[in-house]
């Protein structure tokens, strides 16, 4: 009995001891600490909690001052429910719990380790948590510069293909009409027809062999301006005269304001002349039959202004930011119904910015049409007569095949149908077939080739062979084709197809032939050799004499 007192003193020391210990390691740590109690309605929902005891490193942590004692809503009005229902589910059930995650409220990351903390009745919970902050926001910013590497190599990988097409495309009727004009006997109607076909394509390759041109001048630097006084008015007026065929073709009208009384501006006749020639093509392009193009020039401030608004198909708020940029396309995908690199613009903002001007772009949306405004400084000196000078290409010379000794087999009687969006390129296999005998049948898009196809059933008179273009408006060859496989199922035969395509990389050929294609030919393509593949595919291998 008398060593009771002693024992007595020893277990207070020695719990104050360990209170010190404990309170010491409290308040040392780094990762803030506190104690809270979780607050349940009478659903025994968690809707708040109280703070019991917090370290020093807390207030470090949260930002939170004098938080003892008070309520987190009063404290964060605004802090997350789903941390109130985190610490309920662990006072109620005592299954300790490790995560991370964000609380809006306070602006901070966390890694949280909370557990049940004193009796269960008491709904308390221990929490040790640590800022992350700083680490998710290199983590983020780490997946951003991966997202955007990713979406550069992309785009690249799409410029690359649709390069291939814009370039193959162009060449294909240019060989293929010169290889028909040489080793055939064509009536002098066609053999215009083909020459014209020719100097329209090398005009479209000659634009765009400047243009690719011109994007890498901008980008090292090297671009040459020749400034000098200009009547902006007639720069407009040349523009719309060499583009108004290509509006004519189309039925499309365009409607000019131009106020003559605006002043002068200086600038390179020959890239304004491209600025307007560029924005007014694009115009063209994205208006269907039958719409209009309104070209206004006027004064605007210290300024003259040109705005061209046409009633085509608008541009989507979300790709709206992007139009300048170089290589972007809103669609770039292979049953995208308008060609183009996607260059036109990004070249209109780099030149407007060589003559100390602006261009915006304005659209309501997709199928509300988009006006596109360029705004040049005035100038006070008189304008110098000057001509413009056209842009020269410089072709390489194409070396023909010699195929003068070959003798090809025959493609009478064959029902053959041609399926390409370019009216050049179905011309010119129209001919070419057509030349062997061949009855020919042409389609400008996969529905109306569906329709053709359906209507030689109904007729009994069905196709020998499918000739298609891949990238086709809408549906594109492949789907096409995966249709036609689909109805064969249904309704028995079979169609032999060959993929006519300048799409002409490993993967598109692979892409082709997974569809059904037998045969997978890239663009520009030797007349000779897709005569040659058809008979060879239809069994007409024998040639004519």
């Amino acid at each position: 009995m008398q060593n009771a007192p002693v024992q007595r003193h020893q277990l207070e020391d020695s719990l104050r001891q360990s209170e010190e210990k404990y309170r010491t390691l409290f308040e040392s740590i780094d990762e803030g600490f506190c104690v809270i109690e979780v607050l349940f309605d009478d659903d025994g929902k968690p809707f708040d909690y109280r703070f019991l005891e917090v370290n020093p490193a807390f207030e470090k942590q949260t930002g939170l001052v004098n938080a003892i004692g008070k309520r987190v809503r009063d404290l964060v009005p605004n802090h997350e429910n789903h941390w109130y229902e985190i610490y309920g589910r662990i006072a109620l059930t005592g299954e300790p719990l490790r995560f991370e995650d964000r609380a809006e409220a306070l602006n901070y990351w966390y890694d949280v380790y909370a557990y049940r903390y004193n009796s269960p009745e008491k709904h308390q919970v221990a929490v040790l948590f640590k800022d992350i902050s700083e680490r998710k926001r290199s983590e983020e910013s780490l997946h951003r510069a991966h997202a955007h590497a990713e979406q550069t190599n992309r785009m690249k990988d799409e410029f690359l293909a649709t390069l291939s097409h814009e370039l193959r495309t162009p060449l294909n009727a240019i060989l293929g009409w010169a290889n028909l004009l040489r080793t055939s006997q064509l009536d002098l109607d066609t053999q215009k027809k083909g020459l014209e076909t020719i100097e329209r394509n090398a005009h479209s390759q000659a634009q765009l062999i400047n243009d690719l041109l011109d994007v890498s001048r901008i980008l090292t630097g090297k671009l040459r301006m020749e400034m000098q006084t200009v009547e902006l008015a007639d720069v407009v007026e040349r523009a719309i005269n060499t583009v108004l065929p290509s509006a004519q073709a189309k039925s499309i009208h365009i409607n000019t304001s131009l106020d003559r009384t605006t002043g002068l501006i200086s600038g390179d006749l020959d890239r304004l002349s491209q600025i307007f020639w560029n924005l007014l093509t694009n115009a063209i392009k994205f208006t269907p039959r039958g719409g209009h193009i309104e070209v206004i020039m006027e004064r605007v401030g210290s300024g003259v202004q040109v705005r061209i608004r046409d009633s085509g198909q608008g541009i989507s708020p979300e790709f709206l930011p992007f139009v300048f940029e170089r290589f972007r396309q809103a669609d770039a995908s292979s049953t995208r119904s308008i060609g183009g690199l996607g260059i036109g613009l990004a070249l209109v903002r780099h030149l407007m910015e060589a003559h100390g001007g602006t261009v915006r772009a304005d659209s309501e949306g997709l199928d509300k049409g988009s006006v596109f405004a360029v705004t040049f400084p005035l100038t006070a000196l008189r304008p110098v007569a000057a001509t413009p000078q056209p842009h020269e290409a410089h072709l390489p010379a194409v070396s023909l095949p010699d195929e003068d000794e070959i003798q090809l087999p025959s493609l009478s009687d064959l029902r053959i149908l041609v399926v390409d969006d370019d009216p050049d390129a179905r011309t010119l296999i129209q001919v070419t077939l057509s030349q062997r005998g061949a009855h020919v049948e042409v389609a400008e898009s996969a529905p109306a080739a569906s329709a053709l196809i359906a209507n030689s059933r109904i007729s009994k008179t069905p196709f020998d062979i499918l000739v298609s273009d891949i990238g086709l408006p809408k549906e594109d060859g492949h789907s096409l084709l995966r249709h036609i496989r689909r109805e064969e199922e249904r309704l028995g035969g079979f169609l032999p197809a060959i993929a006519l395509t300048a799409y002409a990389t490993h993967k598109d050929r692979m892409n082709a032939l997974l569809a059904g294609f037998q045969i997978h030919i890239a663009k520009p393509v030797d007349p000779m050799e897709l005569v040659a593949t058809i008979a060879s595919l239809s069994g007409r291998t024998k040639p004519t004499t």
